[in-house]
């Protein structure tokens, strides 16, 4: 329809120019990228332009053509005065894993770098960073990367323990990891850094020490993750006419409480097994809560 309207003549300015920008947008929904991005372009010259380039960076992100992306939405931000830091800092970071993909570490870490010049909260960013020193090795520079992030968003240390533990124990100081894990969690409790901590108690200190831990936390905070872990602890030391029974109730629980355990998009309310930077339902950036809740499956 919008294509048989362009041909029509005696048609002002204006009109053809939605009649180009409708048209662009059924190219889009249709998934023609590559028409819908020749007629977006056609209209960058236009009074359609602030539009146009919306819809060319929703293109490039599709196509993942990040650097086209970050080049579309700097020219944006003048378009609209409307900040997209954050979505630039994530189009970094995926330019950088793909070069590190590629196995070149060096310039992957150039990417995360620039990242952080345009989001210094970047969670992303200071993550890879980590990821990176360790791969090679560099685990106290790993170790302060990862630490970072709890300056940034302290609910995003959830995604970060288990690094930050890993690269101790590669140091030979994982009960210093501990030590640190224990403030961490008085300073931000949550179900997965309790997880982590159960983990490493239980492995620094012994089965008792993480029975204790987990009884105190199911009387704060109870929950099928909490009761697990006591179960699980409670097995350790089981008499053998009761350890089959507890058996049975661990897997019950362990069952029902993964069936349960989900992430959760906060803007359209996905939900996945795994954490998303970008909702693959909706494709917001940042919209995925980093600590995964017990809700309905």
């Amino acid at each position: 329809m919008h294509e048989s309207l362009l041909d029509r003549e005696g048609l002002v300015e204006d009109q053809r120019l939605r009649a180009m920008s409708e048209l662009g947008q059924d190219y889009l929904k249709a998934g023609l990228l590559d028409r819908a991005e020749a007629v977006f372009s056609k209209l960058l010259d236009t009074p359609q332009h602030g539009q146009a380039r919306t819809y060319l960076l929703e293109i490039f992100v599709q196509e993942k053509d990040w650097q086209k992306a970050i080049d579309a939405a700097r020219l944006l931000e003048k378009d609209t005065s409307k900040p997209l830091n954050a979505d630039i800092a994530h189009f970094y970071c995926e330019l950088a894993l793909l070069e590190a993909a590629r196995g070149n570490p060096d310039v992957a870490a150039s990417h995360l770098q620039q990242a952080l010049s345009s989001n210094r909260l970047s969670v992303r960013a200071n993550l890879m960073a980590g990821d990176l020193d360790a791969a090679a090795g560099r685990h106290e520079a790993a170790i302060a990367d990862w630490r970072l992030v709890e300056t940034q968003s302290a609910v995003h240390m959830a995604l970060v323990v288990d690094r930050v533990l890993g690269s101790y124990r590669q140091l030979g100081r994982l009960n210093e990891g501990v030590q640190w894990l224990r403030a961490l969690y008085a300073r931000q409790p949550s179900h997965d850094v309790f997880g982590a901590l159960y983990l490493a108690v239980s492995e620094s200190d012994g089965a008792e020490a993480a029975r204790q831990l987990a009884r105190e936390e199911l009387r704060r905070n109870p929950s099928l993750r909490t009761l697990d872990r006591l179960l699980e602890a409670e097995l350790v030391n089981a008499e053998p006419d009761a350890r089959e029974l507890l058996q049975i109730e661990k897997s019950l629980v362990a069952s029902h409480s993964q069936r349960m355990m989900r992430y959760q998009c906060g803007s359209c309310g996905f939900k996945a097994k795994q954490f998303f930077w970008r909702c693959p339902a909706c494709g917001r950036w940042d919209s995925f809560d980093p600590e995964r809740s017990e809700g309905e499956g």
